[in-house]
């Protein structure tokens, strides 16, 4: 079905829907990516939202210009970036808790994007302590096509599982970025199952939703 981006809200527990992680497949580096992106991270007020975004392909500084151009200066209750990779170490900071660094937007740096171990370490680190306030913790993953490039399918779906399955226990909601036409169908199949929901772009950005 076609869905509008109050729709793609309301799929979400907490508003009409029961949906804890889902899969966004869409071409990467596309404008209607982007607003999708932002409608799956603003799925409440954002005063009362913990926002945080991983990013294998972008710096902090772009994470915050996209969510500059399309939501504005309003920021979440909580916010951090979780940036992979070598490239990302100019921009970012290293800790190992989101409480050790001050101020508004937390900055976390996984510098071998090989490293799944270290990368749930700091996602578990964000969970455990943003489920100690009131507030929805949604997390963007953006994205898996560069994580299949350093490790192989079933590394990835044991990781996806373990993280998916912690998404759910910790009431927060997730969204993982996909570029189908950089993988078969075997493995877009295999990720598919650990999904409580799929979102789909076409080529014209019409959104189409199925739930597993």
């Amino acid at each position: 079905m076609s869905a509008t981006g109050s729709e793609v809200s309301a799929l979400f527990r907490g508003g009409d829907g029961e949906v804890s992680n889902v899969l966004l497949l869409a071409p990467a580096l596309s404008e209607s990516e982007d607003e999708v992106c932002v409608d799956l991270m603003t799925v409440r007020d954002i005063k009362h939202e913990n926002v945080l975004s991983v990013t294998f392909t972008q710096t902090a500084e772009d994470r915050l210009e996209l969510w500059q151009t399309h939501v504005g200066d309003d920021l979440p209750a909580q916010a951090g970036i979780v940036t992979i990779g070598e490239q990302t170490r100019s921009a970012s900071t290293s800790r190992n808790s989101p409480s050790k660094t001050p101020g508004p937007i937390t900055i976390d740096t996984v510098s071998d994007p090989a490293d799944l171990t270290g990368l749930g370490i700091s996602l578990t680190n964000y969970l455990s302590e943003w489920s100690q306030n009131s507030n929805q913790t949604v997390v963007c993953f953006h994205s898996l096509t560069p994580l299949l490039q350093y490790a192989d399918l079933q590394r990835v779906f044991r990781f996806l599982h373990v993280l998916t399955g912690r998404i759910d226990s910790s009431d927060a909601i997730a969204h993982y970025h996909m570029d189908p036409g950089a993988h078969d169908e075997q493995t877009r199949n295999t990720l598919i199952q650990l999904f409580d929901a799929t979102i789909e772009l076409d080529a014209d950005g019409n959104r189409s939703i199925t739930h597993r």
